[in-house]
Order: C-alpha cells, then structure tokens, then sequence
C-alpha cells in the first residue's frame, strides 16, 4: 500500500517516513469520528495534566528530560507555555496588566511622564477620561499575553549569561526559560484565585501597599527557592552558584516586570 500523506511504501499501520497512520474506508462513520475525537482530547488532557504536575513538583527534571531526548509523555515547552499563557485569560487578577488608574496614580509609572501622556491621548481622541480608562484597561488585558512571549528569550539570554561555564545550547536554556515562566503562570493564577481574590473580598478595598509588598515578597520567595531546585537539576550547578543566581532572578524579577509594564502602556498610549 502507498502512503496517503506522502506516497511512501505503507507496510505497517504506521507510514516509517511521515507517521500517517494507515487508511481504512471504515474509519469514516460517526462513531469512529467521536471516539478519536474523544481519544484525542483525553491524550492532550493526560499530557498536560502530566506536565504541569512535573512541573511543579520535579523544577528542572522535564527541561533535562527534554534535552536528553524523553519527550513522549509531556507537552513541547513552548506548547505548555502557550497554553498556560492562554488560560490567563480566564484570571481576574493579570499579573502582567494593570489598570490606567494605576499608571497615573502610582510610582515609578508616574515619573515616566504617564500623566500627561493619558491627558494628552484623551484631547487627541475627543474622548471623555472615564472611556479612555474603560478602552485602556480592556486593551490592556489582552496586549499584556500577546507579549509575554518576549519573557521568554529574555530569560533564556539570562541563564545564558548565568550559566555559560555549563557550555549548554541556547536551544537548552529556552527550554529552561519556557518551563521558568510557566511555573511563575501557575503561581500566579494561584496566587489570584486563592490569595489576592479572597484578600481584597474581605478587605473591601480595591488596593493595600502592605498586602502587596508582602506579595512581592512572598512571590520572590517561590521563585528563588524553585529556581534554586530547578537550577540544581537541569545545569548541575553546585548549591552556593544555585542559590545566587536564583536570587538574582528572583530579586530582579518584579523590577523587569515594571518595564514590561510600561513597554506596554507605551504600545497602547503610542501604537494602539
């Protein structure tokens, strides 16, 4: 038989050069339609669930897996990330996006001129404050996970510099970045739904410097100690180069978040 994808000598139910699985005319009925749909979805549903749990409980051992060629069982970093990424979408509290009130309201968005950029947006499109604040703020919710993918060969870049005596591939350290950003997704979808969600519910406040100051703090504290884990694991590195570079992450984290945030205010006030 011949390869319907390909046109390849077909000599198991496996075409050997594409993958295409052989052809059978009784394949085309309804209920062979639903049950692979079924299969499939429960296929994507184990590999993810699969990833996220080593995720977060193995840092750095589905990177070093991946590197070293054990791939079948776990979603492609990238395609772990993408997902992840999407599901922000479905969290109040976005991490990455901040309402206007807050550019205009609060340091260090107000040293960057923001007062006068919104006043000056708002003149120039004939439109009343309380519509520009609505328009931004919704726009705002989605350009903030259309970028999100710069973090990643930001970080990459970073491990690079950190761990360049290890002499790995770029292609190792994106792996590492990829796998980085989605355990700080998860924190964060966590971290809305169980503390931020539950805190300002109780408090009856929109904001509290104290709450987030500790937040900051806290979150800093996840990320070093899992990065020092997933350090270990994935470079080999010794416990006294782990943990500095862990910190290093971990401490500079929030300010780099500060510049994606008015990369994107810049990109919604200028290019929007």
């Amino acid at each position: 038989m011949v390869c319907k994808n390909c046109g390849s000598n077909l000599q198991e139910n496996f075409c050997a050069h594409c993958g295409e699985k052989k052809f059978d005319e009784h394949e085309l009925t309804v209920k062979h339609f639903l049950s692979e749909t079924l299969e499939s979805f429960f296929h994507f549903d184990n590999r993810f669930l699969r990833s996220v749990k080593k995720l977060l409980l193995k840092p750095g051992q589905m990177a070093l897996d991946f590197t070293e060629g054990k791939r079948v069982r776990f979603m492609k970093p990238l395609q772990l990330f993408l997902i992840l990424n999407i599901s922000l979408f479905f969290v109040p509290g976005n991490p990455f996006a901040l309402s206007l009130n807050n550019y205009v309201t609060y340091k260090p968005f107000i040293n960057y001129n923001t007062r006068a950029i919104v006043a000056e947006e708002i003149k120039k499109n004939h439109i009343s404050p309380a519509a520009y604040t609505n328009r931004f703020d919704e726009k705002i919710k989605s350009v903030s996970k259309e970028f999100i993918f710069l973090y990643i060969p930001f970080y990459a870049f970073v491990f690079f510099l950190l761990f360049v005596y290890k002499k790995r591939k770029l292609a190792g350290h994106l792996v590492f970045a990829c796998h980085f950003m989605g355990f700080y997704i998860l924190l964060s979808i966590f971290y809305s739904f169980f503390v931020e969600m539950p805190f300002y519910f109780l408090a009856k406040t929109n904001y509290s410097q104290l709450f987030d100051n500790i937040s900051t703090f806290s979150v800093q504290a996840f990320i070093l100690i899992y990065l020092f884990a997933a350090m270990r694991k994935f470079y080999k590195a010794s416990v006294t180069w782990s943990f500095i570079s862990a910190a290093s992450v971990a401490v500079s984290f929030f300010i780099f978040i500060q510049y994606y945030r008015m990369l994107l205010f810049f990109i919604i006030t200028r290019f929007e």
